[in-house]
């Protein structure tokens, strides 16, 4: 997805617990798990909206949340997360980067350069 140049990336996650939890665990805690989508967004260049049972969050290009709503809040007040994005600056004349750091070409590199010593181990 990272060398198909998305302008919106949609992140669904299964569950994300409040961050002031105490009973969540660290794995969970919406901190942790937005920091990947965080990352994302700012490799990617596009607006990560992220939604999950428990808490909602919107990522700029830049990486920095644009719009969020925590486990803790009032569905009955607060039940959709809203958030804008400039259009104007999505880059429409790429479609795709056949030698962006994330591409096919990179992993076909890794995969070239694998050490000859390391025994190749096919799966299932």
């Amino acid at each position: 997805m990272c060398s198909q140049y998305e302008n919106i990336h949609l992140g669904p996650f299964p569950y994300l617990a409040d961050s002031n939890d105490p009973q969540s665990l660290y794995w969970d805690n919406v901190v942790q798990e937005s920091a990947a989508a965080r990352v994302y967004a700012l490799q990617t260049g596009a607006y990560n909206l992220v939604a999950a049972i428990g808490a909602a969050v919107a990522f700029d290009p830049l990486g920095n949340t644009i719009a969020k709503i925590s486990a803790s809040a009032d569905m009955d007040e607060t039940p959709l997360l809203y958030a804008s994005a400039n259009t104007s600056s999505f880059n429409t004349s790429k479609m795709y980067d056949v030698d962006g750091q994330a591409s096919w070409a990179i992993v076909k590199e890794i995969v070239d350069a694998y050490p000859g010593d390391i025994p190749r181990v096919e799966g299932d």
